[in-house]
């Protein structure tokens, strides 16, 4: 299915290194299942409709997905009536979250799909709790500060899952291996919880100038 998405891709004028980048995807997920499992496979094969649509596509350190939603859904505080065209954010997994190469994704999204469509994301790393257990400088709250945070889920698994690996009832179970996972274990010891958060990019007027 992958192979047969090559022409889509191709028909969009995207280029082909795009396509690879893209489709890396299916070894990303591999990995986790061969971790979780212990064998090879596609456990969350529901993820790749995305691709195999043409729907999504990986700019350097992030995807962007074009897609409707229900506004309500991204900002409870704006009520806009239907449905409204986004660019969803994804964050892939495998490498370091540095902010110059998140700034660099952004920009090729923006010449792509321009300023006037909003950019949303949907993940864990918009928590506002994370504000409390990770340094300021850290480059998980710098990503934080391009959005505009615009709801919060305190139930959310997905915090849990990076973090440790794994999801547990009982916070004293995790792991204790790195830092973050030292903090966030206290964190949840606590009585704390690591939810997600939704929240829509800031996109200065000055975004020509390297503001952002």
């Amino acid at each position: 299915m992958a192979c047969e998405a090559y022409d889509c891709f191709r028909q969009k004028n995207i280029n082909e290194k795009v396509y690879w980048d893209t489709f890396y995807d299916l070894t990303l997920w591999c990995q986790n299942c061969f971790q979780e499992y212990g064998e090879y496979g596609i456990n969350e094969y529901r993820w790749f409709f995305r691709h195999i649509e043409c729907r999504i596509r990986r700019l350097g350190r992030l995807q962007f997905e074009e897609m409707d939603v229900e506004w309500k859904a991204v900002d409870e505080h704006t009520q806009i009536p239907g449905k409204v065209p986004v660019i969803n954010v994804h964050i892939p997994q495998g490498e370091k979250l540095e902010i110059s190469a998140v700034r660099a994704s952004f920009g090729q999204a923006l010449q792509t799909w321009g300023k006037e469509i909003p950019y949303v994301c949907d993940s864990w790393l918009l928590y506002p709790g994370l504000s409390e257990i990770l340094p300021k400088d850290s480059n998980i709250l710098k990503f934080q500060r391009l959005f505009r945070v615009t709801r919060s889920d305190d139930d959310g698994r997905e915090a849990r899952r990076r973090i440790f690996g794994r999801v547990s009832d009982e916070p004293a179970d995790y792991p204790e291996d790195t830092s973050l996972q030292r903090k966030a274990k206290a964190y949840l010891l606590e009585g704390k919880r690591l939810g997600s958060g939704t929240g829509v990019l800031r996109i200065p007027d000055a975004w020509e100038n390297d503001e952002l």
